[in-house]
């Protein structure tokens, strides 16, 4: 028998082979590349997308507060008979005072087309480019110039309002028909500051046509006065084209490009604004999402390695491997990238969900602020003209302001609760450490909510006995807010005829010298669902169980609540049921104040307090706020003297005589100096009395890290505003003779 001969894969074969399968894994590579890179370019065209629409908001936040203060001053305006042009200038320099900025002024215009403009010099001009006002429009918006940009500081955009009802004055006919709201065109420069792309991109306005209206910086090499214009000869990537880009911008649609202009590769986007404009933002490829870049070139410099590697090693020894298990490899290899990309997919789609979630909730929280804020300034509107019907009947005019006061007092809560949110979102809440009587603080806080429980026929039942050590070293101010904020809870969702139990007694504490308060509110009121249970503590959290009719809050209260209860080292627990109520229990440890002594108290009511006959130095800058505070003052027998600074507070002080004040009263935040500056240079004038001399602040910056930089610059006491009159009086008298 003749032995039969070994086949063996003859060396052509083989290389065939090898080139094979070095261009199917070749086609592979470029594939794959291909395939990263457009999801990348999606990528980065989403993070543009989403960095224009915040950017977008921001801008038609600031267009809508200029309509909204035209809307206030057309109502001012209306409201005003004006027979001749001194009372319309005199109408107009009053909206001017009380409305405008440092950078913006109010204007108007009749149909004669005169302009009159609130100012020094009282200007009434005419207007010759009003032939825009023709139009039916009832809200414009002006350039003075069409080469508008950001390193001009003389040009200026003009919103103009048409009246509802235009306003007649003198005998000739002629009408008020617009009123406008001036702004230099540095208002938008804010908004377009940004920390994105490391303030590498070019933002611009434009018209409907492409023209340019505004933009950020001349330093680019976009600087033309049609920018989509100036990309009309431009390479479009991704199979997109200029045509295509221009049908989805002149259709009022937002997109997304990137393009290659000059030898550069640029991301170019557009999405309308409210209005006519549209905001376009072109960003240099490498600050889009810069890392993706790196993980390109990665994840392609290690597939081509690995790929070589592959190849070279398929080539060598071909007659070894068998086709099976090269298609099994390169089917794991995909696999392993599928699973990275569903991966990939995953986080990106729970990305997306929490921030459609916080959009969602910051977009109710708006809609119910621009309720809640709406609400009372209807009302005080709606009580001014009543007591105008009814100016000669005093309980009508009493019942009106009451009402007036209740709705002012209710805006001031919503201002100070975003306020106090946002420093405890930015950790910029202070703690005191302090002495203070706990027990005391319980009813003065109990002292504050009585009335407003009397009024609705619900009982407070109070225990404060079970406390071993009622003096302590803490943040009362705090401690006062937390418990206020959850028992104007339980009063204002506790029906009439309700009952409200309030106990605090002292647990066993694990620290030497130190004492656990436990607080526990209840009440029988309206309670609350599961659901809103496990979110009560997140910001802008409420339950609606009926229409928004009555003022609310911003439902930041127990968010505030909870932070403050997180920094002092607490806890705050919370049960509830619908229908049968809710109790919330805050538990919180507290240094014993040791080296307290009983001392009696100062009577804190003071009745028929007679401060006539003394002399204050009030330093005011506001001209509103300082007329409120002479007449309240006068209207007491003071005399008052006043300064516009706290330069001409310090120069007055300085150049009288000792005695010439008895106290001084001070604004913090004026100009030349501020209040702070000024108390501390007074202090450290060389006069005896300068060390002694009562200076209290008399301020809208009413925080307690305010009111101790007020006391670390000499000042004795600390009034925030509004003023409170009884508080006020109480205060010039417990410095009288001082």
């Amino acid at each position: 028998m003749k032995k039969r001969k070994k086949r063996r894969l003859s060396w052509p074969l083989i290389i065939v082979v090898g080139i094979i399968v070095t261009v199917f894994m070749g086609y592979n590579c470029l594939n794959l590349y291909s395939n990263i890179t457009y999801e990348l370019y999606q990528e980065r065209s989403y993070h543009l997308s989403e960095s224009m629409i915040t950017v977008a908001e921001k801008i038609n936040v600031v267009l809508d507060e200029q309509w909204k203060l035209l809307n206030i001053a057309s109502n001012m305006l209306t409201e005003k008979s004006c027979s001749d042009t001194t009372d319309v200038l005199n109408a107009l320099n009053n909206i001017d005072n009380i409305l405008s900025s440092d950078d913006s002024g109010f204007i108007l215009v009749d149909s004669e087309r005169n302009c009159f403009e609130a100012s020094a010099e009282n200007k009434i001009t005419t207007w010759s480019d009003t032939e825009e006002l023709l139009n039916d429009k009832e809200q414009q918006i002006i350039l003075d110039s069409n080469t508008v940009n950001a390193i001009s500081t003389d040009q200026y955009i003009i919103f103009l309002y048409k009246l509802s009802e235009p306003v007649s004055y003198g005998s000739s006919g002629a009408e008020i028909t617009h009123i406008g709201l001036r702004h230099d065109i540095s208002i938008f420069q804010e908004t377009f500051k940004s920390s994105a792309y490391q303030n590498q991109n070019l933002t611009v306005l434009l018209n409907a046509d492409g023209t340019r209206v505004y933009y950020d910086t001349t330093d680019t090499p976009f600087d033309s006065y049609n920018v989509l214009k100036s990309i009309q000869n431009d390479e479009f990537l991704y199979d997109e084209t200029y045509e295509s880009m221009m049908e989805a911008y002149n259709s009022g649609s937002s997109g997304t490009y990137e393009i290659v202009h000059d030898g550069e590769r640029y991301f170019i986007g557009f999405t309308p604004l409210d209005g006519e404009w549209i905001y376009l933002s072109i960003v240099p490829e490498e600050y889009v999402s810069a890392n993706t870049a790196g993980l390109t070139q990665s994840l392609v410099s290690a597939f081509l390695a690995i790929g070589g590697l592959v190849i070279f090693f398929v080539v060598i020894i071909m007659f070894l491997i068998f086709y099976a298990s090269s298609r099994n490899k390169q089917a794991a290899i995909e696999k392993e990238i599928n699973e990275q990309l569903q991966a990939a997919n995953i986080e990106a789609k729970n990305a997306e969900e929490k921030a459609n979630k916080a959009n969602k909730a910051k977009s109710e929280f708006l809609s119910n602020m621009s309720h809640d804020i709406r609400t009372p300034i209807n009302g005080i509107m709606g009580m001014l003209d009543i007591a105008e019907m009814h100016k000669d009947e005093p309980d009508k005019l009493r019942e009106c302001m009451d009402k007036i006061r209740g709705a002012a007092n209710h805006l001031l809560t919503l201002i100070n609760d975003v306020l106090d949110m946002s420093k405890a979102e930015s950790n910029k809440i202070k703690l005191q450490h302090d002495p203070f009587d706990i027990v005391e603080l319980f009813d003065d806080c109990v002292g504050i909510i009585n009335s407003q429980a009397l009024s609705r026929d619900i009982n407070i039942e109070c225990s404060f006995n079970d406390i071993k050590h009622r003096y302590l070293i803490g943040s009362p101010l705090h401690i006062r807010q937390i418990l206020l904020n959850i028992l104007v809870n339980a009063v204002k969702y506790t029906d009439k005829g309700g009952h409200i139990s309030f106990k605090a007694d002292e647990l066993e504490c694990d620290i030497e010298k130190n004492a656990s308060m436990r607080m526990i509110i209840s009440d029988n009121g309206i309670g609350m669902s599961k659901e809103f249970l496990e979110r009560i503590f997140e910001p802008f959290s409420q339950e609606e169980h009926s229409a928004r009719s009555e003022y609310k809050g911003t439902g930041l209260g127990m968010s505030i609540t909870k932070s403050l209860v997180d920094l002092m080292g607490g806890s705050i627990t919370v049960e509830s049921e619908l229908g049968i109520g809710s109790t919330f229990t805050v538990i919180i440890d507290f240094e014993i104040d040791e080296e307290h002594r009983e001392t009696v108290k100062a009577i804190d009511e003071i009745k028929d307090i007679d401060v006539s006959g003394i002399n204050v130095l009030l330093a005011e800058d506001n001209e509103l706020n300082r007329e409120i505070a002479v007449t309240l003052l006068n209207e007491k027998g003071i005399s008052v003297t006043e300064v516009e600074n706290g330069q001409e507070a310090y120069d007055s002080f300085c150049n009288n005589p000792p005695g010439t004040f008895d106290m001084i009263f001070m604004d913090i935040m004026m100009p030349v100096m501020n209040g702070l500056e000024a108390a501390s240079a007074i202090r450290a004038y060389k006069r005896e009395d300068a060390k002694n001399i009562p200076i209290i602040a008399m301020t809208a910056n009413a925080f307690a890290d305010d009111i101790a930089a007020s006391k670390e610059a000499g000042m004795n006491d600390h009034l925030s505003k509004p003023l409170n009159m009884e508080l006020l009086l109480k205060t010039i008298s417990k410095y009288k003779g001082k």
